[in-house]
């Protein structure tokens, strides 16, 4: 193993960073900003890592969220957009409060704890582009009353001290409320015509047995752009199901967003594909089915399991 230089610049937000591993690759990159990730010895070389060279505090972001709910992640040379849609990126500001609110709620072992938040370093759990605009965030989570903000400490790097008040740990409580009475199920899924039999004869079945509302946005009739209705239709939901066969990028968005939301995300696959299921998902336990029967009793079975109160009539 070869330790490289304490100056090495992430490539990422170049920031100071460290790296252990081997010459060739991969190195493991720890840096304060985006965390702890693995990157290939192309995509230490490579001039742009995504198409739009503008979002890189979307990849800072995305490596930072995954660091921190420790999921293995390579970066390589082409596949920082699709580690873009791996997560949840606020719609608007209310989106980054809770987002930062979350944080607080995964970090807190007390409910009177402080966090400590270096903005330069800490911008990219609110998916903000830098330290300033997750200031502002920070600034108006306490107009709202969510959170007690100290004085920011006059050291080299501008820290702030943060702590959640009782109506912070509401807000989150409200939002976890809303998603359990919620009986509306967001699919996500390939929308190939192959697919439509497991999901009227499987998905569609189960859930309705469970007393959820199935919601596929493509048997939907409404105005205005897609992605807006399908990040207003996740948010009222209080369950998503991904399901992977085909392999599509979209259904990796929609589940990445549905877990910043911190909505229960049930993952399925058919047999024949779970081979090609992305390294950052593949990693949860996904429902592998073969055929129409077989998905609906376990699918069933799964939601029965998260969801032991959800009975008909309610």
């Amino acid at each position: 193993m070869t330790t490289f230089p304490e100056d090495l610049t992430c490539p990422v937000c170049k920031s100071p960073a460290k790296s252990t591993g081997p010459s060739y690759g991969p190195f493991q990159i720890e840096c304060e900003r985006c965390g702890t990730y693995r990157l290939t010895y192309p995509a230490l070389t490579a001039t742009s890592l995504l198409k739009d060279s503008h979002q890189l505090y979307l990849l800072s972001a995305a490596l930072r969220y995954h660091s921190f709910h420790k999921t293995s992640v390579l970066l390589e040379h082409d596949n920082g957009d699709e580690l873009i849609r791996s997560i949840p990126i606020p719609n608007d500001l209310i989106d980054a409060i809770d987002l930062i609110l979350w944080h607080f709620a995964d970090n807190s072992n007390r409910y009177s704890s402080v966090i400590t938040f270096t903005p330069d370093n800490d911008y990219p759990i609110a998916a903000t582009h830098d330290g300033e605009e997750f200031k502002y965030v920070i600034d108006s989570a306490k107009e709202e009353g969510y959170l007690e903000v100290g004085d920011e400490m006059p050291y080299a790097e501008k820290r702030v001290d943060c702590q959640l008040t009782r109506s912070g740990w509401q807000r989150i409580r409200d939002i976890k409320d809303r998603r359990i009475i919620s009986d509306q199920a967001f699919v996500a899924m390939s929308f190939d015509s192959t697919l439509n039999f497991i999901y009227d004869n499987a998905i569609y079945l189960a859930l309705k047995s469970c007393n959820f509302n199935p919601y596929r946005i493509d048997r939907q009739h409404f105005s205005g752009k897609v992605d807006d209705m399908i990040i207003s239709e996740i948010r009222k939901s209080g369950i998503l199901i991904a399901d992977f066969t085909q392999n599509k990028p979209g259904v990796y968005f929609e589940a990445g967003f549905a877990m910043g939301l911190k909505i229960p995300v049930i993952w399925t696959c058919r047999d024949t594909d779970m081979n090609a299921v992305h390294f950052d998902t593949n990693h949860f336990s996904h429902i592998v089915w073969n055929d129409a029967s077989d998905f609906e009793s376990k699918l069933k079975a799964r939601i029965e399991a998260l969801y032991p109160r959800q009975k008909k009539g309610k």
